[in-house]
């Protein structure tokens, strides 16, 4: 491909606008891959301290069950030697038990099975499996039993610590005893391998009734408490001191996995995260550079776009220049220049020099800017699609949480409801001094985030509170009426406690048992009013908000007080509710963030989870400031670019110019050296052969001046003199006066003796002779050159009988317009015989005049043979030249009378009028004249 200035110019300003764009793609890149291993740290760390929170949550559940169990009148079920007492006494203790243990919470995803021992055969063990209402009646050895045979050892030794017991490893360690107990002993270490177990050890209560608690976990147990699963990019495992894994749940540790722990102080556990990046992460980068490169491309092909126009218009000005120069080589004079002889005059005239900066700082300024911010807002796109997977599963993770802490409460409210003395109060008319509940922390987790609790008899009237108030009316009547409908426990919003604080509460049914039915029996209720501070446990940081409510909007609880869009979360949870994934990106109160509404699972309840990315925009917004220090730099290099490339292209041209300069001065200069065949250099050759031209004719024009004055005026006279002679030629051919007169004589003689066609053709042919004599003069009306082309038409129809037909359309007005003679029968006598005498067909041969817009145009339009086209070009060059139409090596002279009209035309008229011929071979001829209306 021939380079060419304009070439160069357009791939030096793309190559400036590529160098610039590879330095933000490779800045954008980096940042992108900064903030995504910034939020992937950071959302790790968020949601492996949520699910450390729930992990200890738990534990501390299922140790206060241990203790609550250990102390309670449920230990008396196993060491009562109820396999002594009659058979009726032992179903009224068992339907005790089962109401009672029916109040616990039991969640069947955690909680396998608890089981309370007794120590020997006279004693009834109590099995509860998780998911059933009753007792089971499992056979399991006795404390004695296991102590006989080495089971009860690893039991106790790990006692109050979760122990997870690999297969084998229990029935490894009976050994001893008799055949019975062996064989009950390894049955029951079977059931318990393959689980975590929590061993309160033996409690001696006298008498030799020792018993001993077992509670059974779930295996995966830990699925249930943390987010994931096998689909899952993060797998959670939990081991203790030791190491040994407790519970694994998602996909194995693999190469390419990070990995992050915390311990657990209080048990001693700890709590690993295996997280390897979502798939959606990878989706949400692989789009960013996608997007990256898009935006490279489209940055690229504006620069060329703007290029590629703006040098043309640059160079125009050379180019026509050159183009002038080549055609003034055969004109003599030359012409001058106007000021815009470009055309061009909306586009600036600055100097070459100045396009050309401006052009190469335009390629990188324009880009640079618009390259900033975009990829500022790309980079903050992809912030807000790095942040969704990761805020999906914290969001998950925290509704795990919600779920649990809510069912602590239950299980506290539960417990509460089956303390003796809560019970012994609504038959009594109040405590004793001695009597004052035991509600110890040990026994009823939760109970610090409970502001206080409340007695009602059935009527709804306050029996005890455990804060002194006169207040009888927190037990609303809705609350009321949907405990008596539907039992269970009831949450309520928006309460009103006694500090005038709203909160969040939850009430149930106060049952007894009773020994005569057999059956528990509501006595009244029992309210629990939660701090406002409570759940602010679950906070992780102050990116991530917490809020959960109902489906009509109030709020239960929140984990931070200082949430400042908690007036605003009803409408957001209410569009949220309304999207199909139920999660969207939120501007609200000066935070942005990803919202996210999930239904925790086994309540009414919606929670809603804000996590905020203002940090990370903070962060961007830094980023930005590196983009406006690149811009900065691009610009600079930009600027000494431009100076060094407009240099490089202007050299040839200031060369040039002072050539130019110094053959303005009338000295003859050396021509001018370009070896380059691009714009420059047809200028160059152009101005070089114009100057030739110009030394030359300045040496023949002074001798040759005067006789080239002379020939030019001989050369007009001898032409206007050739075509008048032309023309008397055709006049004088024959002597008019004896023709007309003979034929005048001939004609009376035929019509005398009855030849009236012949008659008709003479006079015609008399006509025709009588306008040649009559009109001595150059011109004639229209009106007589139609009446002497009517007359040449009728002579002709006579002679070929019926071989053409003519059409006449003559407007009125035209008929008094003044013509040269002989205008219209030249044209219609070559349209006859260069047309149809040749022809098959029969001819048409249409004539028209007409006045538009001052001129008088007339038409002669036939449908003959036509004119070759080569013979219709020599005749119009021919024409151009000033050369009379020579017939050709055939002896064709169609172009004759054509010639004749046109040149008499030229110099009747002074060059105002016009001859146009259109010919197409075997479609036919159109001759088109206009000419001036008003004389010549």
């Amino acid at each position: 491909m021939k380079p060419t200035h304009r070439r160069r110019i357009v791939i030096s300003a793309v190559m400036l606008t590529i160098c610039a764009q590879l330095v933000f793609l490779w800045t954008g890149i980096r940042n992108a891959q900064s903030i995504g291993g910034d939020i992937e740290r950071q959302t790790q760390s968020k949601l492996l301290s949520a699910a450390e929170y729930n992990v200890s949550s738990f534990f501390n559940h299922a140790y206060s069950m241990l203790r609550y169990v250990q102390n309670s009148d449920l230990i008396e079920y196993a060491s009562s030697f109820l396999a002594l007492r009659h058979e009726a006494d032992y179903r009224q203790k068992r339907g005790e038990v089962d109401f009672k243990l029916n109040q616990i919470d039991f969640d069947e995803n955690l909680i396998d099975s608890l089981y309370v021992i007794g120590q020997y055969d006279t004693q009834k063990n109590l099995v509860k499996h998780a998911g059933r209402l009753d007792l089971s009646d499992d056979v399991v050895p006795t404390i004695y039993d296991m102590s006989e045979t080495g089971l009860l050892y690893p039991l106790e030794y790990n006692q109050h610590l979760p122990t997870y017991y690999a297969p084998g490893s229990l029935t490894s360690q009976v050994k001893t005893g008799k055949e019975e107990q062996i064989a009950h002993s390894k049955s029951f270490a079977g059931i318990l391998e393959g689980h975590v177990v929590l061993s309160g050890g033996v409690q001696d209560s006298g008498q030799h009734n020792s018993t001993l608690v077992l509670i059974v976990l779930k295996k995966g147990f830990l699925a249930d408490l943390v987010s994931g699963g096998a689909a899952s990019p993060n797998a959670f495992e939990l081991s203790d001191q030791n190491g040994t894994v407790l519970d694994r749940s998602g996909p194995e540790f693999r190469p390419g996995m990070t990995r992050l722990s915390h311990n657990i102080n209080m048990f001693g556990f700890t709590l690993t995260m295996d997280s390897a990046m979502d798939a959606n992460i990878r989706v949400a980068e692989h789009a960013l550079y996608a997007k990256y490169a898009v935006f490279f491309s489209l940055i690229v092909l504006a620069t060329l776009a703007i290029t590629v126009v703006y040098s043309y218009y640059i160079l125009l000005p050379f180019r026509k220049m050159s183009s002038f120069m080549r055609k003034q080589l055969l004109k003599f004079p030359l012409r001058r220049l106007s000021r815009d002889w470009t055309g061009e005059r909306w586009f600036p005239s600055f100097s070459l020099r100045t396009h050309l900066f401006i052009l190469f700082l335009l390629s990188v300024c324009i880009p640079a800017v618009s390259s900033g911010f975009g990829y500022y807002r790309l980079i903050n796109q992809y912030t807000v699609e790095q942040q969704r997977p990761y805020a999906l599963q914290l969001s998950d993770q925290v509704n795990r949480n919600l779920r649990l802490q809510m069912a602590l409460y239950d299980d506290l409210l539960n417990k509460l409801s089956l303390n003796p003395t809560f019970n012994h109060l609504f038959f009594s008319d109040g405590f004793a001094s001695s009597e004052m509940p035991d509600v110890s922390i040990l026994q009823y987790p939760g109970i610090g985030d409970v502001s206080y609790f409340v007695l009602y008899n059935p009527t709804g009237v306050r029996r005890y509170a455990s804060q002194m108030t006169n207040d009888t009316a927190i037990l609303d009547g809705e609350t009321q009426r949907t405990l008596d409908s539907q039992g269970g426990i009831v949450w309520s919003a928006n309460v009103t406690d006694v500090f005038n604080q709203p909160t969040a509460a939850l009430a149930k049914p106060f049952y007894a048992y009773d020994e005569n039915t057999s059956a528990p029996q509501p006595i009244g209720y029992i309210q629990v009013i939660l701090n406002a501070s409570a759940l602010q446990s679950m906070h992780i940081d102050s990116t991530v908000s917490i809020v959960t409510l109902d489906k009509r909007g109030d709020i239960y609880f929140h984990n931070d007080p200082s949430i400042p869009m908690l007036d605003s979360i009803k409408a957001i949870s209410a569009r949220l509710s309304a999207t199909p994934n139920r999660e969207q990106y939120v501007k609200t109160n000066g935070i942005h963030g990803i919202a996210i509404s999930n239904p925790v699972e086994g309540s009414r309840l919606d929670s809603v989870l804000i996590l905020s990315i203002d940090s990370i925009l903070a962060g961007n917004r830094e980023m930005f400031d590196n983009y406006l220090i690149v811009m900065a730099a691009a610009l600079v290099v930009a600027l000494f670019t431009s100076v060094f490339l407009t240099h490089w292209l202007v050299r040839p041209l200031e060369r040039l110019k002072a050539v130019m300069e110094q053959a303005e001065t009338g000295r003859q200069t050396a021509a001018v050296s370009y070896a380059k065949e691009d714009e420059i250099g047809e200028l160059v050759g152009s101005f070089n052969s114009m100057m030739d031209q110009i030394n030359q004719l300045m040496d023949t024009n002074i001798r040759f001046a005067e006789e080239n004055g002379r020939n030019e005026l001989k050369q007009r006279e001898l032409l206007a003199l050739k075509t008048q002679a032309e023309l008397n030629m055709l006049q004088q051919q024959i002597n008019p006066h004896f023709l007309y007169n003979t034929l005048q004589s001939i004609g009376m003689n035929a019509q005398r003796t009855g030849d009236e066609e012949v008659g008709f053709m003479i006079y015609a042919l008399a006509d025709l002779f009588r306008y040649s004599i009559s009109h001595k003069g150059s011109t004639a009306l229209l009106d007589d050159e139609i009446r002497h082309t009517q007359s040449y038409v009728a002579i002709q129809d006579f002679r070929f009988k019926g071989k053409f037909e003519v059409e006449w359309h003559v407007a009125d007005e035209a008929r008094s317009c003044r013509v040269i003679t002989f205008i219209l029968q030249p044209l219609v006598e070559n349209a006859i015989s260069h047309g149809f005498l040749e022809s098959a067909r029969k001819g048409r041969i249409r004539i028209a005049a007409a006045l538009k817009d001052g001129m008088l145009a007339l038409t002669v339009e036939d449908n003959g043979l036509g004119i070759e086209r080569e013979r219709l070009e020599r005749m119009r060059r021919e024409w151009e030249e000033g050369v009379s139409y020579r017939p050709d090596a055939a002896g064709k002279q169609g172009g004759v009378g054509l010639s004749n009209v046109y040149f008499r035309l030229h110099l009747a008229y002074k060059g105002k009028a016009r001859m146009a011929i259109v010919s197409e071979p075997f479609e036919g001829t159109r001759i088109t004249i206009e000419i001036p209306r008003f004389g010549m």
